[in-house]
């Protein structure tokens, strides 16, 4: 059977880096020579850069569902920042560590926002992390107290709290046209790990300001990493630096288990490549991304690039050879991602799979080991844990009553399961509301089968999005529906309507809908139809109340191209609650509910509420023009 972790290709590299390790103004370096790899010596140093990304909050362990046998489900553990220092401790009996994040640290889990993400950042100082990169998902606590007038006050909170950077090379403030000046904010920092010089460099996606809290592009400048990163890595190079590391929080796609070099499978234009791309292989050792929660173990334009993941529930893993007698970087080892298994199915290496081959779990299980040696967790959460999380961690064990009966979770191309529930609870809540809308990304995890508690629901519904109430025409709803469609975001969940898209259908572009002279992916029509559920037709002159949240209403996911030309007495917020206690107060209210049979199924239904002909087509392959690049996922998460 293939192995699945870890993942042991050699890249040999030809860098070298002297000089000294504190940054100055001066030529950037020319490319190094082309140079033989040289074979391992004894007195030569072994590193090893583990990447944590998209850990949104996931200090505790969770469940995790492996496919059983006549269809079922084994559940088992996995995750959580007490195993994972249990792995790195094993990891530093081996080789010197250096642990970075990539960004998207704290939101998440009710154990993170109860505190706006002060526990993580708690932990991370515990665990030795050198560096994290700024990712978009930072922005989303705004002011650390309600009457701070900063509205980056929690986010700079936290930066003055770790014991390391937060990297934002590429944010700039509007009011002054230079990064951003925070104290624990940095465009890169120099560090070293057993005598070795290594200058990390960060920067986050350009897709901030769109899927933020409205204002954070009004104040801050978001600047294309292939423009600013480069020139910093080759100045670094030219200053000294053995090592040269770009942490950035944006990501790319390659499907699982294909080999580094193996580029045929992988999203060519997403960002974390276009960066490989602009970046002189001269000058950067390694690129560690996130924000799209993929599998990447590649090497692009020369470059080892990784990503790892999400939840803690893996890491990046990258050895380095460093031969002393040459000075410079000799043989990269793709070691990962590695899975932060508790224990394993019995003939299994891992309890997850890294590649789309669909393995089915024995009943037998065995402790999980790492590097030969058996993994045990480092307890260090209670000593760092204050009144105002312990208080949290025991409103997440309230029970809510209904049980889920089986793990529901997305899968393949059919509806959100869960959005589906959600969904329902809002037209069922909302007198009036004959449609509802809401969008698959803020749906941040399944269901685990079991009795529901609050903490769980949390996970699913970790943003404080209330909800809101639109009156729209017929054709605003269509409208609203075709920019939901488009591809830029994803799919929307849907109740009371049945909509068709096809993902081949507007590979170019055709219609520049707004007339600015630009063709953008929101205006791609992908839409083929949209009728009430019964199957009568949309009337565009008759008003619809729609059932959706704050963030779609506000303009979010480019719902303000259309929303913009909705007066603001038509979008309503009934409650200023959030979305997930709006849920949870109708599932205390149907304890008897049994989420995942009967009427609560939502099992995938022929033809499903957003049906997708094409589902597998890349949108945008088969265009020459000159348009937006292909995308096969939601480019923000």
């Amino acid at each position: 059977m293939r192995r699945i972790v870890p993942l042991l290709f050699s890249v040999l590299l030809v860098l070298s880096g002297c000089g000294s390790d504190r940054p100055v103004d001066g030529p950037p370096a020319a490319p190094p020579s082309g140079q033989e790899p040289s074979a391992p010596q004894q007195e030569d140093l072994w590193l090893s850069v583990a990447v944590t990304n998209d850990v949104h909050g996931y200090l505790l362990p969770q469940p995790w569902f492996l496919p059983g046998p006549d269809d079922g489900q084994v559940r088992t553990t996995i995750g959580g920042v007490e195993w994972l220092a249990g792995y790195l401790e094993i990891l530093k009996a081996r080789d010197p560590v250096l642990l970075l994040d990539a960004g998207d640290m704290f939101q998440g889990t009710l154990i993170s926002n109860s505190v706006n993400g002060a526990s993580v950042v708690a932990a991370m100082n515990h665990l030795g992390y050198r560096a994290a990169a700024v990712g978009n998902h930072e922005f989303d606590f705004g002011k650390e107290r309600d009457e701070d007038t900063d509205p980056f006050s929690a986010l700079k909170a936290r930066a003055a709290e770790a014991d390391f950077p937060f990297l934002a090379a590429n944010i700039y403030d509007r009011a002054t046209g230079t990064t951003v000046a925070w104290p624990g904010v940095a465009s890169h920092v120099l560090t070293e790990v057993a005598g070795l010089k290594i200058a990390i460099l960060g920067g986050t996606t350009l897709d901030t300001p769109k899927v933020s809290l409205p204002g954070v592009g009004t104040a801050l400048d978001f600047r294309p990493l292939e423009e600013v990163l480069p020139p910093l890595a080759k100045r670094l190079r030219a200053e000294g630096a053995d090592l040269v590391i770009a942490l950035v929080h944006a990501g790319g796609g390659c499907e699982h288990g294909t080999p580094p070099d193996d580029l045929s499978t992988c999203e060519a234009d997403a960002e974390l490549f276009r960066l490989a791309r602009a970046m002189d292989p001269g000058d950067v050792d390694l690129i560690a991304g996130a924000h799209t929660h993929r599998y990447i173990s590649h090497r692009v334009n020369g470059i080892p690039v990784v990503e790892g993941g999400a939840y803690m529930r893996s890491f990046s893993l990258v050895r380095f050879r460093w031969s002393r007698s040459e000075g410079r970087v000799a043989e990269v080892v793709f070691e990962g991602p590695i899975a932060v298994c508790h224990e394993v199915p019995d003939g299994w290496e891992t309890c997850m799979s890294f590649t789309k081959e669909e393995r089915i779990a024995p009943p037998g299980r065995h402790p999980a080991t790492f590097l030969g040696a058996a993994v045990a967790p480092a307890p260090f959460l209670e000593g760092i844990l204050d009144d105002r999380l312990r208080a949290g961690l025991e409103r997440a064990r309230e029970p809510l009553g209904p049980r889920v009966v089986r793990f529901l979770r997305k899968v393949d191309h059919g509806d959100h399961p869960v959005g589906l529930l959600e969904a329902d609870i809002l037209l069922d809540t909302y007198d009036g509301a004959a449609v509802a809308l809401v969008n698959e990304s803020g749906i941040r995890a399944g269901l685990p089968e079991g009795a529901l508690t609050y903490g769980e629901l949390f996970q699913v519904f970790p943003f404080s999005s209330q909800p809101a109430l639109l009156e729209l025409t017929g054709r605003e709803l269509q409208d609203l529906l075709r920019v939901a469609t488009s591809g830029a975001h994803g799919l929307p969940v849907v109740a009371g309507v049945h909509v068709v898209i096809d993902r081949a259908a507007d590979d170019c572009i055709r219609e520049d809908w707004n007339g600015d002279g630009v063709r953008e992916p929101w205006e791609r029509k992908l839409l083929v139809s949209v009728t009430l559920a019964g199957g009568a037709p949309i009337d565009p002159e008759a008003m619809y109340v729609v059932a959706s949240n704050s963030y779609l209403a506000s303009g979010g996911s480019d719902f303000n191209k259309v929303l913009d030309r909705v007066p603001a007495v038509r979008k309503t917020v009934p409650e200023e609650t959030p979305i997930r206690d709006v849920v949870a107060r109708w599932l205390r209210g149907h304890p008897q509910v049994r989420i995942g049979e009967g009427d609560y199924a939502y099992e995938p239904t022929d033809p499903p509420r957003v049906e997708v002909r094409n589902p597998e087509h890349l949108v945008g392959s088969t265009c020459t023009e000159s348009s937006p690049p292909p995308s096969r996922r939601p480019i923000a998460r």
